[in-house]
């Protein structure tokens, strides 16, 4: 926490610097020139901002993920000291799959992870593995949040089948006034409609030699959880912004242009060609509506802060600011800013900035059953572990999500 603080003091005497630096290229560009070297110095200035910015959020990030890796080896431990006979019976059997395959296995101990297998709806028969334990399922998902800046935000659900339906009403629905004894009439549903979740099957393959396998010493349920955990959430993290719906969730980036409230989300132009302006970033916040703007939150690459940084409104005001939302971190127009990797830079005709109160307006879907492969044949002397996943997405309040498109021109 020191980390963090020392890097907000930092972050906050390098933008008062940058703040006067940045009125002085504003006050000669109103003239026609820019002295170079004034120029240079300020791109310096925000380029040092960002560094200290990242070297915040990297310190914070290992501190959640420590705090994470600690609660689910706690979790762990706890399941351990409270399992049944039969609980045991397939932990112990899974374990000797994972150091051995099959022929590591008694016939009852493959038959315990067939039955197991079939419990979780997940059976495949002992060629296509065997469903893993349920708190290593809730392990995996509990390090994948903590890696994925969506799931974070957005709303999340279980679910035991491989499609979740449910009604879209959007916000045109009405509601009424009535006394106690009067008769109740029919209020205005709008066009309601159905929207669907599909999961869809993830699958990561890490590898370890079996040397180590054959180690009586090497934690192979942290190693799993860990290794599938990473890769699992970088995948996941890109489809839940790009991802086109087909064999994976669909990302918000995804949708058409448009204000119908159904299978679109309205585009605000940036206001500039092939930048960010002030009155871009103002018309997206002015666009949403009301109810959404407390949780709200920007969702962008991390370059594009940069860019954002220079930003003043009509009043001189900075949009980015430190401390707005309580002094833990800086903020655009008093909203968080979250970084997503997988989001565009900005170019022109890029969507690269969303601004969106997630846990309203998108869903992750997940289906418990996580299943694993032991492939000892691919690779000479290690063995692959070939895991598959299943996970849904797609926005469910097309309300709640607005996207900033950069203009071509």
């Amino acid at each position: 926490m020191i980390e963090v603080k020392q890097a907000l003091e930092e972050m906050g005497r390098n933008f008062e610097e940058f703040k006067k630096s940045n009125a002085e290229e504003i006050k000669q560009s109103s003239k026609g020139y820019v002295d170079p070297l004034l120029k240079e110095m300020n791109e310096r200035i925000n380029s040092a901002i960002s560094e200290v910015e990242s070297a915040k959020e990297a310190a914070e990030q290992a501190q959640k993920m420590a705090k994470a890796r600690h609660e689910v080896e706690n979790n762990l431990e706890k399941s351990r000291s409270v399992m049944t006979k039969e609980q045991i019976a397939i932990r112990n059997a899974t374990l000797k799959y994972w150091a051995g395959g099959n022929d590591n296995l008694s016939t009852d101990e493959k038959n315990i992870l067939i039955e197991h297998s079939k419990s979780m709806n997940s059976f495949t028969g002992t060629d296509g593995g065997y469903a893993v334990m349920p708190e290593l399922d809730r392990a995996i998902v509990q390090l994948v949040r903590e890696t994925s800046p969506i799931r974070q935000y957005a709303e999340v659900m279980s679910i035991g089948t491989d499609r979740l339906v449910e009604p879209y009403e959007g916000d045109d629905f009405a509601s009424g006034w009535v006394g106690e004894l009067e008769d109740r009439t029919d209020t205005d549903n709008g066009k309601l409609k159905e929207i669907a979740w599909d999961i869809h099957e993830q699958y990561a393959m890490p590898q370890v030699s079996q040397k180590l396998l054959d180690d009586a010493y090497f934690d192979i349920e942290n190693y799993v959880i860990n290794k599938l955990a990473g890769k699992f959430a970088r995948a996941e993290n890109t489809a839940f912004v790009t991802g086109d719906g087909i064999k994976k969730p669909r990302g918000f980036l995804t949708y058409t242009d448009g204000t119908s409230g159904f299978e679109q989300i309205e585009q605000i132009p940036s206001g500039g060609a092939s930048t960010v302006t002030a009155n871009g970033l103002i018309d997206l916040v002015e666009s949403m509506k009301a109810p959404f703007l407390s949780g709200a939150v920007f969702m962008l690459k991390r370059s594009t802060v940069k860019d954002i940084r220079k930003l003043i409104d009509g009043n001189g005001n900075y949009l980015w600011g430190m401390g707005l939302n309580g002094g833990t971190s800086p903020d655009l127009l008093g909203y968080p800013i979250v970084r997503a990797d997988d989001m565009p830079a900005v170019q022109a005709g890029a969507l690269a900035i969303v601004f969106a109160n997630f846990r309203e307006a998108y869903r992750i879907v997940d289906r418990f059953g996580t299943r694993l492969l032991r492939d000892p044949y691919t690779k000479k002397g290690f063995v692959k572990l070939y895991t598959t996943k299943r996970v849904g997405g797609g926005v469910r309040n097309f309300d709640a999500i607005k996207i900033q498109d950069i203009a071509a021109s």
